[in-house]
């Protein structure tokens, strides 16, 4: 996927939550263990939550705003999705598995955040704060999750 605009960042961030989701939920059908089955079922779910919110975003901007160029980052700082996931969390113990999802949400946080220094017009100012927060309570809420599973 060619990444040009802000609506291209935001597609290609609904195609990586998506991506992951799938990918959490196949892996949590060959998992061995039962309480890592539950997490990477609960991640799944979380991703999709995502999914919903970022379609959101794209339906309520205007497209001036989403239609603002965004090159500059991804060719000094291409995003690296990691290969073979799937391999990873069907072996990978709880804490692995965090750790790759958070540097996923990482990742994305970092982007958006360039974004939002670069913007200029107060619109695109406010969606890419908006991002920001979005992405950051995402994955303050996943980590949440696992200290709450963990005490289990």
């Amino acid at each position: 996927m060619k990444v040009e605009t802000l609506k291209d960042v935001l597609e290609w961030t609904k195609s990586t939550h998506r991506n992951l989701s799938q990918c959490l939920a196949l892996c949590s059908e060959h998992h061995d263990s039962e309480r890592v089955r539950m997490l990477l079922n609960y991640l799944s779910g979380h991703e999709n939550v995502l999914i919903t919110v970022l379609q959101g975003f794209i339906d309520e901007s205007s497209s001036k705003v989403l239609s603002t160029w965004c090159l500059e980052y991804l060719d000094r700082q291409p995003i690296i999705t990691p290969q073979n996931l799937e391999a990873a969390f069907t072996s990978q113990n709880i804490q692995d598995i965090i750790t790759a999802v958070v540097a996923q949400h990482d990742q994305i946080i970092s982007l958006y955040k360039h974004l939002h220094s670069r913007a200029e017009i107060p619109s695109v100012l406010e969606l890419t704060k908006q991002l920001v927060e979005l992405e950051e309570h995402h994955a303050m809420q996943l980590v949440q999750g696992f200290n709450r599973m963990a005490d289990i």
